[in-house]
């Protein structure tokens, strides 16, 4: 066990430096980084160079739980972290990151990717954490992440999924519920692969996009919302909406609010809600939408 006193020199940061093969198994750390300039945590970094595994262990009571700076190639796998000031797991301008099959709860965000490429984050529970559940941004950027989150479930956070500034990211086969805000938001986050999500019970919209354009929204379950199920909101245009089931919604099954168009819509399955156009459309916009089959509830 890795731990200090409040009261001590106590943080860690740079567990592993300039080493391409270090491996941590079955350790905790505890009560790290608070006293620290940096206010880090466990950190892997900052060369570029530092590739390896942590894999069955703990961070809990740290400013950051785990972090990666400047990493590459980090495999964080079978691990929990919980109780950190900050973050469960920082990523911070890191790329080939794996975090696979962890516990990522009761943080303040669970995990933060600020200035990454190429992660992938897989079979991870995110739950019971004070603000977003998962944070993907580039601030003052709009360059491509490719980001990569497949398999999680998240719930009960005060959100679910935030994108910001981030494009071509992929988000298959994940389970998104009981979150206290939207399922997914994403602003000025374009080329989006939403596929194969259940996404319920939240208490907000299921997916909200703002100025993001150029998404694909495919075979996703969408219901019982207190918002709509999917809302288009302010220059979001060219989307393709294909073969979702978007039902049960306390608002509209599909809410376009500003200038939104373009947008290609086949194969619903609509239970329950109907569309709503919070806006005059122009002959063009109209033409914008494929309807190939008829729709239920209209």
């Amino acid at each position: 066990m890795v731990k200090s006193s409040v009261t001590g020199v106590n943080f860690v940061w740079s567990y592993a430096r300039n080493t391409s093969d270090f491996s941590v198994n079955y350790t905790e750390f505890s009560g790290l980084g608070f006293n620290d300039t940096y206010k880090t945590g466990v950190t892997i970094g900052p060369t570029g160079s530092e590739k390896g595994t942590v894999r069955n262990s703990s961070m809990h009571d740290c400013y950051h739980g785990f972090e990666v700076y400047n990493g590459a190639g980090v495999l964080l796998e079978n691990s929990v972290m919980y109780k950190n000031a900050q973050h469960g797991v920082f990523l911070e301008g890191s790329g080939g990151t794996v975090l696979n099959s962890n516990i990522i709860t009761s943080n303040s965000r669970g995990v933060y990717m600020d200035y990454t490429q190429n992660n992938t984050m897989s079979s991870n529970l995110v739950f019971s954490n004070t603000s977003i559940a998962v944070l993907i941004s580039n601030f003052n950027s709009t360059a491509d992440s490719n980001e990569t989150l497949n398999g999680n479930t998240i719930f009960s956070n005060a959100s679910g999924i935030n994108i910001t500034n981030s494009s071509n990211n992929s988000l298959v086969s994940n389970n998104i519920f009981w979150n206290n805000g939207d399922g997914l938001y994403s602003n000025t986050a374009g080329s989006l692969k939403i596929q194969a999500n259940n996404i319920y019970l939240n208490n907000g919209n299921g997916i909200s996009l703002t100025y993001s354009p150029s998404n694909t929204l495919a075979s996703n379950n969408i219901y019982s919302n207190t918002g709509s199920g999917v809302l288009l909101n302010e220059i979001c245009t060219l989307n393709s909406i294909v073969a979702n089931n978007i039902y049960s919604n306390t608002g509209y099954g599909f809410s376009m609010n500003g200038a939104s168009h373009g947008h290609a819509l086949r194969r619903y399955g609509f239970k329950r809600g109907l569309f709503k156009f919070r806006q005059r459309l122009l002959p063009y916009q109209y033409l914008g939408f494929a309807f190939r089959r008829r729709l239920a509830g209209l």
